[in-house]
């Protein structure tokens, strides 16, 4: 083993490279924790300890212990990389083994590529979805491995170390989070500081402690080889120079960007904020038109869920429709890009509220339409198809809602046998002095006559939660409950109908499905508003009835009475849950949710009665075959505004041009701003070669210009010797200017040299013609040297600062001989 090998294991060389390590795996470890927050799971924290210790131990290992060359340590990280990262980066591929461990093995061979879209398209948090972990791990693999390997190998390479963890850095605040979050710091009292800040600092804290430790050794290392006569130091201190430089930048970097950089973008701008979430649009098929399916003697005593928990739920929401188009309620307005549903990574994020679980085992239930009792947080599934389900689950936030639309055998959505653990938010109470939010109704007195007509019969207050309540109770008094149109005990038997588990007195009476606007109208509101109905007069009334129907009905036209009042609606179908825990098809039910001017859904009861009866005197209900869409040209409606899909704020169906004037404005500002931004940040990385340019032209004008003939001279010498020492040629020491001329080489060399000696020994004071020639001669023999170098080393040559550094030469001050 040669004798440069053997220096790296012995002695202060090896303590450097080891601190060297140690103060990259800081660095890289505040980077993924800045990291962190985007992916929200302990995941990560597994993933990014492998990814910073592991490299770093194969490093100092394979090089120190058996020296391999570098070409066989990053193999060896290879291999460690196909060993752990199915297991660490793309825990999905573990769900059912053996079955997808293909998966995971593709996965772990396209990733490096594939793997960017996800991991900056998703919404946060990612957790561990699919194969987005897989970027940081080998982002913070590679670039930590290589600055170890540089470390131990060219300890020297300084600033290449600081690329690396830097590059980790870029990644960590690139694809971090939306909101970054604050933290509270009680030094000075609470005061909030951005939490990308606090840790951005700690960083930039620990590169300038490891630079100003590097400078250290690097100036021992120099005064131990001076010590022994060596000509060495001023290479080591050079080095030294140009690493505090370099920090000095990555510090003013971090400075800036944290402090002015942020005042000069309009908002926080980070990579996911540039691309949309994948979305996908609702069925457009409403399951409230199927509702009386599950009445059917076929499904009515069907199991279609298992629910089971701590906590059983009272009832469980199986779809959230927040759009009325005028003949069915369906989930949202086609083409509306406010209802698509967005891919679900993890969990959803800022739901308030008291958390809960449950587990769900689907029975007879299809559809896309994931079942959950209330607003979902997160979803995880098990069996078979987890990873499929849980790749194709989209989340609604304007709905509170899952949907799952993997086709499996021809059928997209939940089918028998799925199960998954699911974390919701428990539906607050109803808040009965909510108020309204003020949305113009979609359907108006036009549309709606008798509706209108009724509630101004009943005084309804329609401005609060409790308002609109009391007006769908009022509705609801005059109800009379009907699942179908013929008499499923016709044959004589009520078992296994809906019939069953009624009053025995109950008598039967059809009713159509069905819920479109003229149906509400003809059905429900024109029977309650026939002068030769009587309402009830009081709450123990059992003979008021004037209507039949059920929730489908009822629930639909509370949904409508809520629109009159402003308030922005949605109609939830769901179940009751058993104690058992099961839900069947008779379980099913409708309600309705309105949004008050807070935000909360309160929910609005409307069910049919079946302790009620017809009088005599009231008009029975001959139900009309009103369960065809709404004519629109028959009924004269006006296109229903976009404030329909409820988003809880009026809107137009065309942008004024006022606003496409102002987002186009908008969009030039922040064009500018970031090329504002851009300009600024490359001047802030070259400020050094701007300074160092800036310091050389004046100190050369200064030397041609100050003091006597012979002062101008001689610091004419002074530049020749500069010129050299930039372009990395050694300093003259003690060498005379001839002997110095000579090293250097060059046309004209010797020639100048003579002139700088005739003006410093020569009796007499040289004229100002000698100095003019002297500086022309200088001037030519620069212009040559220059010409012959590469652009690289001219460039190289005009940002050194060697020249710069006041201690430049051990026989500095040396006006006589070869120095200056």
């Amino acid at each position: 083993m040669s004798q440069s090998r053997d220096g790296w294991r012995t002695g202060s060389r090896r303590a450097s490279w080891i601190l060297d390590a140690c103060a990259i795996v800081i660095l890289q470890s505040i980077a993924a924790v800045i990291c962190a927050p985007a992916y929200g799971s302990w995941r990560f924290a597994v993933a990014a300890v492998l990814a910073i210790g592991a490299p770093a131990a194969i490093a100092i290992i394979l090089t120190w212990g058996v020296w391999l060359r570098a070409r066989g340590v990053w193999a060896a990280y290879g291999i460690w990389y196909l060993i752990t990262g199915i297991p660490v980066a793309i825990g999905s591929a573990l769900w059912d083994l053996p079955a997808n461990l293909g998966y995971g093995a593709s996965q772990l061979l396209t990733a490096p590529v594939t793997a960017w879209k996800p991991l900056v398209t998703l919404d946060e948090p990612l957790g561990a979805f699919g194969t987005v972990l897989v970027p940081a791990y080998i982002v913070f693999g590679t670039t930590t491995l290589f600055a170890v390997l540089v470390a131990v190998r060219r300890p020297r390479l300084v600033g290449w170390q600081l690329a690396a963890v830097g590059a980790a850095l870029v990644f960590a605040i690139g694809t971090g989070p939306k909101d970054p979050g604050e933290l509270v710091l009680h030094f000075f009292g609470d005061v909030e500081v951005g939490r990308e800040a606090v840790w951005g600092a700690l960083w930039a804290a620990a590169a300038l402690a490891w630079a100003a430790w590097r400078v250290r050794v690097s100036y021992r290392y120099a005064q131990r080889v001076n010590a022994k006569g060596r000509r060495k130091p001023r290479r080591s201190g050079a080095m030294a120079g140009r690493l505090a430089a370099a920090t000095a930048i990555m510090v003013l970097a971090v400075v800036v960007s944290a402090g002015p950089g942020q005042a000069l973008l309009p908002a926080r701008s980070v990579a996911r904020m540039w691309f949309s979430s994948p979305t996908v649009q609702p069925p457009a098929t409403s399951p409230l038109d199927g509702f009386r399916a599950y009445f059917t003697p076929s499904n009515i005593n069907t199991e279609l869920l298992r629910v089971s928990g701590p906590d059983v739920p009272e009832t469980i929401r199986l779809a959230t429709l927040s759009s009325y188009r005028g003949d069915t309620f369906v989930a949202a307005e086609d083409q509306d890009p406010a209802g698509g549903y967005r891919q679900l990574a993890l969990r959803v994020e800022d739901v308030a509220g008291p958390a809960a679980t449950v587990e769900v085992t689907v029975g007879a239930y299809e559809g896309v339409w994931v079942p959950s009792p209330g607003q979902p947080i997160r979803i995880d599934f098990h069996g078979k198809d987890s990873r499929q389900l849980t790749n194709a689950t989209y989340f609604s936030a304007q709905a509170d809602q899952l949907i799952v639309v993997e086709p499996r055998d021809e059928n997209a959505g939940l089918s028998t046998g799925d199960r998954y653990h699911l974390t919701y938010s428990r539906m607050p109470l109803a808040n009965a002095v909510g108020r309204s939010t003020g949305i113009v109704p979609a359907w108006t007195a036009r549309q709606a006559p008798a509706m209108y007509q009724w509630l101004a019969q009943t005084g309804a207050d329609l401005s609060t939660v409790g308002g609109v309540q009391d007006a769908v109770t009022a509705m609801m008094s005059a109800s009379y409950l009907g699942h179908s149109l013929d008499d499923p005990a016709a044959g004589g038997s009520r078992s296994g109908t809906w019939l069953e588990d009624l009053p025995a007195n109950y008598t039967f009476w059809p009713s159509f499905a069905g819920h479109n606007l003229r149906s509400l109208e003809q059905n429900i509101f024109a029977p309650m508003i026939d002068p030769a109905y009587e309402p009830c007069t009081s709450a123990s009334d059992r003979q008021c009835a004037a209507t039949v129907g059920d929730d489908e009905q009822y629930a639909s036209a509370a949904a409508l009475i809520a629109q009159a009042g402003g308030f922005a609606t949605r109609l939830v179908v769901g179940a009751n849950v058993r104690a058992d825990g099961s839900v069947r098809g008779g379980d099913v039910r409708a309600w309705t949710e309105i949004q008050d001017t807070t935000g909360q859904w309160n929910r609005i009861e409307a069910t049919a009665r079946t302790d009620n009866s017809f009088r005599d005197d009231n008009p029975t209900p001959t139900p009309r075959q009103y369960s065809n869409p709404v004519d629109a040209g028959a009924a004269t409606q006006s296109a229903p505004p976009d404030d329909r899909g409820q988003a809880g704020t009026g809107s137009t169906t065309e942008a004024p041009s006022g606003n496409e004037d102002a987002a186009r404005a908008a969009m030039w500002i922040r064009i500018a701003t970031w090329a504002g931004g851009g300009t600024i940040a490359l001047a802030v990385l070259t400020l050094p070669l701007w300074l160092a340019l800036l310091a050389k032209a004046i100190r050369r004008r200064r030397r041609r210009r100050r003091g006597t003939p012979e002062d101008q001279i001689t610091a004419g010498w002074d530049e020749f010797v500069d010129h050299h020492i930039d372009a990395g040629r050694p300093a003259p020491g003690a060498r005379t200017r001839a002997e110095t001329a000579r090293l250097y080489g060059g046309d004209n060399a010797a020639y100048i040299a003579d002139l700088a000696d005739r003006a410093v020994f020569s009796h007499y004071d040289p004229a100002a013609r000698l100095s003019e020639d002297f500086w022309v001669e200088l001037h030519g023999y620069r212009a040559r040297e220059r010409a012959q170098m590469s652009k690289a080393a001219r460039i190289k040559s005009a940002a050194s600062w060697r020249s710069l550094r006041r201690r430049r030469y051990s026989a500095a001050g040396n006006t006589k001989g070869g120095g200056s």
